[in-house]
């Protein structure tokens, strides 16, 4: 049934590369080379060259979160419709695509194979007008490529609050206090992968840190394909 649907879904909207337009992928063997890819990561507060994205000298102590790990810039023209066609056109098939690329990146990070993957929640409110909830399916999928441990449904958003590209990193922050809660037990220091699409000031990442590292959580790193 699954290969019926997609045969005929296949011929209604065909793949065609975000890049150049050619049949066939989302993203095709020749586009790919060609995104924008964060060569040298950087910490996620004042932008300042680091070793693998953890926060610098000046900015480290301050922050909840340890850093952030991310595929490429946001406003590369390729990541950036592949996110919107996913998130907002629901080209699930995409999804994989990008968990793909994410679990990739991940695999470059030897000192971090036994983290737990944790998506980034949504509120359910949200998520029935999305109708899912676009980090789950980026996590699952770099939870099964690199076999690591996959949590859903135990990090909540409790609250609704205004969509935040609509404010200053300050007024994201204190828009999202106790937005999150976690629903399990004491997680003994273990370590987190905070899993999402897009960071733009990474208050998201920050706020999730903050529970689960009140909850007992060791390091919290986030995972993005993007960064804008």
């Amino acid at each position: 049934m699954d290969f019926v649907k997609s045969f005929f879904l296949d011929l209604l909207f065909p793949r065609l590369c975000f890049g150049c337009g050619k049949e066939g992928r989302w993203i095709c063997s020749l586009c790919l080379p060609k995104v924008n890819w964060i060569k040298f990561p950087f910490c996620p507060n004042c932008r300042k060259l680091t070793i693998k994205g953890e926060y610098c000298q000046s900015c480290a102590g301050k922050f909840f979160l340890s850093g952030m790990i991310v595929c490429a810039r946001y406003d590369d023209a390729v990541i950036k419709k592949a996110i919107h066609h996913f998130k907002y056109e629901h080209f699930f098939d995409i999804g994989r695509i990008l968990g793909k690329i994410l679990a990739e990146r991940l695999a470059t990070e030897k000192n971090k194979e036994g983290f737990l993957i944790i998506p980034v929640p949504l509120h359910n409110l949200k998520k029935a007008q999305r109708g899912f909830n676009q980090a789950e399916i980026l996590a699952k999928v770099v939870a099964l490529s690199s076999d690591r441990p996959y949590l859903s449904n135990i990090l909540v958003r409790q609250k609704y609050r205004r969509p935040q590209m609509e404010l200053s990193r300050e007024k994201r922050l204190e828009n999202l206090k106790g937005s999150f809660c976690w629903l399990g037990g004491d997680l003994k220091r273990a370590e987190v992968i905070l899993v999402d699409d897009v960071a733009t000031t990474g208050a998201t990442l920050e706020e999730c840190a903050k529970v689960l590292k009140k909850s007992g959580a060791g390091e919290v790193w986030g995972l993005v394909l993007a960064h804008g």
